[in-house]
């Protein structure tokens, strides 16, 4: 899972992207770095050339060629690209979704708008951010925008009630960021308990979240 740029530092991710003229291909690590690597987003929406962005998530592990095995069809694939993303300014979409039902009354949901608000202030000019709330039934409470003030403004509308929908709340949250044109795409859920409502089940949410190749960070609230 990752960050934007800027924040993937705080949270000790590093990200590169790998990028070859073929369809299909597997990305594969040393045995060492097998349980470090996290594949962000295959695009081939430039075919023929593919692009992959994956995270290292341990910050003293730096990575070069000969750490990377790319086979298409078990032949190696040589000709490709290795580029770290944090050398380089990117925007990225993130959703932060917010749990506000019924449990989240008071210091909970102070407590999450407060981390979303400073969340929106370190966000850099060029990243957009949309806001998604939940209790039994989700809303979108702010579109994606760059306004950082409009966007903690928007925080105020949020109230707690309700039940717990989460993973009609995660599915809402993918289907609308997979309409972003941005290379670096995130998810943001704060919560404090299990789903009680949602119309999906807990299954096919996590199939939508495996097919749409979305990191999400989930923070549990007490």
């Amino acid at each position: 899972m990752k960050f934007d740029l800027k924040r993937r530092k705080k949270v000790q991710f590093y990200s590169y992207l790998a990028i070859i003229s073929m369809v299909a291909l597997l990305l594969l690590s040393s045995v060492a770095l097998s349980d470090q690597l996290k594949i962000g987003k295959v695009d081939t929406s430039d075919f023929p050339e593919v692009s992959v962005t994956f995270n290292l998530l341990n910050k003293d592990q730096l990575i070069d060629r000969k750490a990377i095995t790319l086979r298409e069809n078990e032949a190696d694939i040589n000709d490709y690209k290795l580029k770290y993303l944090s050398e380089e300014a990117e925007p990225s979409s993130v959703i932060l979704i917010i749990d506000s039902s019924g449990s989240m009354t008071g210091l909970p949901l102070e407590s999450a708008k407060e981390a979303a608000a400073v969340f929106i202030s370190q966000m850099s000019d060029m990243d957009r951010v949309s806001i998604i709330s939940f209790n039994s039934n989700p809303i979108v409470v702010s579109n994606f925008s760059s306004d950082k003030e409009s966007l903690k403004q928007s925080l105020s509308l949020i109230k707690a009630a309700g039940s717990t929908s989460v993973n009609d709340a995660v599915s809402m949250g993918l289907a609308i960021i997979s309409k972003e044109k941005t290379n670096q795409k995130n998810i943001i859920l704060l919560s404090d308990g299990a789903d009680t409502a949602s119309k999906i089940t807990e299954n096919v949410m996590l199939t939508q979240v495996t097919n749409s190749n979305v990191p999400i960070f989930s923070v549990a609230l007490q």
